[in-house]
């Protein structure tokens, strides 16, 4: 297995060459993409519920009950800020990399990198943010109680509201292109979305709670997390403009199995070597 704990959230870096897993342990845990383990960090948490790793490989971002942390991955220095209230379940890098945007409390808050001093926060009367993932234009795909998902642009804070209910407990991934999102949900299903029209495209069910989704960074395959497995499969752009039942057989295909049934294993060498 890639991880000896249950997996609550992953990233993968930006060149592909390594995979953060977090979940329910207080080790947030780095490896290569040969499954070595590369680096282990243990924080102030029972549960670690989301972790980014910097857009230059340099930091690794994460969330948990009370607290977000930024890591060094060369000196293993982590810095800490106290988070307000139910404490931050999403965390992500901006594309530069010089700012994290947090879940924290009832909204969202900015922190420089790497002083990982506060410089700004996101509030919506009458709105819970619960995750959130930036775009590669600095803008921010968000998930709000009450079923909504939001494009937020975080120069005037303008807000734009998706078409399709998002579920409670969803955890966002936005494709690397920035034309299509992925969420997962509470009734064993993933939803894609089409970031253009502010759409929901498809629903694809698994079998078990997934517990995170993931965009590689060369292919746009799609990663899920389950238990302590992640597996992906590969979803080109061209894919995704397919009609979604199109797009679903297909999946099914390249699965070998409906995807309602299927069980999602680790991440193999042999994947790996059929992903390049």
């Amino acid at each position: 297995n890639t991880a000896d704990f249950e997996i609550l959230d992953a990233d993968l870096s930006k060149d592909g060459e390594f995979i953060a897993l977090s979940g329910k342990s207080s080790e947030l845990k780095l490896y290569d993409m040969e499954e070595k383990l590369e680096k282990g960090f243990f924080l102030e948490e029972d549960e670690i519920f989301s972790v980014k790793i910097s857009p230059d490989t340099s930091f690794i971002a994460a969330s948990g009950k009370d607290k977000i942390y930024l890591v060094s991955r060369e000196t293993s220095e982590i810095k800490s800020s106290a988070c307000e209230n139910s404490g931050a379940q999403s965390i992500d890098f901006s594309p530069d990399g010089k700012k994290i945007a947090a879940v924290c409390g009832d909204g969202i808050t900015f922190l420089s990198v790497p002083s990982f001093k506060e410089e700004g926060k996101i509030e919506i009367e009458g709105r819970k943010a619960l995750s959130l993932e930036f775009m590669r234009d600095s803008s921010l795909v968000a998930g709000f109680d009450k079923g909504i998902l939001s494009h937020i642009n975080t120069l005037n804070n303008s807000i734009m509201d998706f078409t399709g209910k998002l579920d409670f407990s969803a955890k966002i991934a936005v494709s690397d292109n920035g034309l299509f999102a992925a969420s997962t949900a509470e009734n064993q299903i993933v939803k894609l979305w089409n970031l253009r029209d502010h759409k929901l495209m498809l629903t694809i069910s698994t079998d078990k709670e997934p517990a995170c989704v993931l965009f590689g960074p060369e292919k746009n395959s799609l990663g899920i997390c389950l238990g302590g497995n992640v597996r992906f499969y590969p979803l080109d752009v061209p894919d995704l403009e397919l009609p979604p039942a199109e797009l679903l057989r297909k999946m099914e295909l390249e699965a070998g199995m409906e995807l309602k049934d299927f069980y999602l294993k680790t991440l193999t060498s042999e994947d790996i070597s059929q992903r390049k």
